[in-house]
């Protein structure tokens, strides 16, 4: 019986690394899907292979061990293979219903994961920036925000630091930018970086509004943020 026993703890790790050579095909099933956004058809295969493996394993322990239940008369006997054919049966049937459920969320993450996929913006710079709003979110992405902000004559941006890199372009209008203690003035078309941890602020000097596109990097404000006023904007932080 030592070595019966030796044997079927054979079987136990030999399941056990069935179920992780599994889970590594079921990742990459997840992986395939993600990059062909979610449309792939090979995450479907798998799923099915696996459900037409499991009712194979199951058949297959079903059948042999009523073939040897068969050899005795002992219902005592038969009722004991009957158990111990059960008892396999679904050792076999979790691990692949384990790795279903596997395949099943790895799949609905890739699909979420597009889901989230922000749609292309495409627009006309001039006439978004015209807007009279202080700060208009106009595209976020996973690496970058797209915003278009208006300083009124006067106005300032108000003295900042971000943690994450933002850069300029002005629409129109004219000012100065204040980086770390500098002054540097602002035209239509200037263009200008501000550093992650770099102390700084924008102000409208000129006689006309100041219309600024700016890029976050990634992205610092909500998707979709719109402050009409820098009073708003104050209150929202």
């Amino acid at each position: 019986m030592t070595d019966a026993k030796e044997r079927w703890n054979e079987v136990g790790s030999a399941l056990d690394g069935l179920a992780d050579k599994l889970r590594e095909r079921a990742a990459q099933a997840a992986a395939e899907a993600r990059e062909s956004g979610g449309r792939s058809g090979s995450g479907d295969d798998v799923d099915s292979a696996v459900s037409d493996a499991s009712r194979k394993a199951r058949a297959a322990v079903d059948q042999g061990v009523q073939a040897v239940g068969d050899m005795w008369h002992d219902p005592a006997v038969r009722a004991d293979m009957s158990r111990f054919g059960q008892t396999l049966g679904g050792a076999l049937s979790a691990t692949f219903d384990r790795l279903g459920q596997e395949l099943r969320g790895a799949r609905g993450q890739a699909h979420s994961a597009e889901s989230r996929v922000p749609a292309a913006y495409v627009g006309d710079l001039d006439q978004e920036g015209s807007a009279s709003d202080f700060r208009r979110v106009l595209f976020t992405g996973e690496h970058s925000q797209l915003v278009v902000m208006t300083l009124q004559p006067g106005e300032e941006i108000g003295e900042e630091v971000h943690d994450v890199d933002q850069s300029f372009v002005v629409l129109g209008g004219s000012g100065e930018a204040v980086i770390d203690g500098t002054v540097h003035p602002l035209a239509t078309h200037t263009g200008f970086g501000v550093p992650a941890g770099a102390r700084h602020n924008v102000v409208a000097s000129g006689a006309e509004a100041l219309r600024l596109l700016t890029v976050y990097a990634p992205a610092h404000h909500p998707a979709g943020t719109v402050h009409h006023t820098k009073a708003e904007a104050d209150a929202a932080e």
